[in-house]
């Protein structure tokens, strides 16, 4: 009897272990360090009229590493990979500068492949400061290549 129960649990063991192999994590292909350039642009508006244009471009080199048990994070941010297809929760965005408080929300959606990937963050919002207010709204590319 306990043979025969030793070895129940010896192949249960086995069995369970077993079902791992050889399975790999699809994120490992997009871990390490990748260049990236990030170009984009807000844009302030009152009353309907734009009235302020903010550039961005950045360069450099950005770490993406595993988040959680199916996330990747890049520059901060926590993606979901879905095939070759990246997505992210919408992030808020609450900042001030040069006595303008912006508030609005940015979504990413992106693409991966094994040497790019692509992703592209939309942001609206408003703005407040110096006795006024409007809408903003603007977008910016990421690439980053190995």
């Amino acid at each position: 009897m306990k043979k025969l129960t030793l070895f129940s649990i010896l192949a249960i063991a086995l069995l369970v272990c077993g079902c791992n192999k050889g399975e790999t994590d699809p994120r490992d292909a997009y871990t390490g360090t990748w260049q990236l350039t990030n170009i984009g642009s807000i844009t302030g508006y009152y009353n309907g009229e734009a009235i302020f244009t903010q550039p961005h471009n950045q360069t450099g080199s950005v770490v993406i590493s595993k988040s959680g048990q199916s996330g990747l994070n890049i520059s901060g941010t926590t993606f979901f990979l879905n095939d070759n297809r990246l997505t992210a929760d919408p992030e808020s965005i609450n900042t001030s500068g040069d006595g303008i408080q912006m508030v609005g929300t940015a979504v990413y959606s992106g693409q991966a492949s094994d040497n790019l990937i692509v992703i592209t963050t939309t942001i609206t919002g408003s703005w407040s400061g110096q006795g006024a207010s409007g809408n903003m709204s603007g977008s910016a590319t990421w690439t980053l290549t190995r």
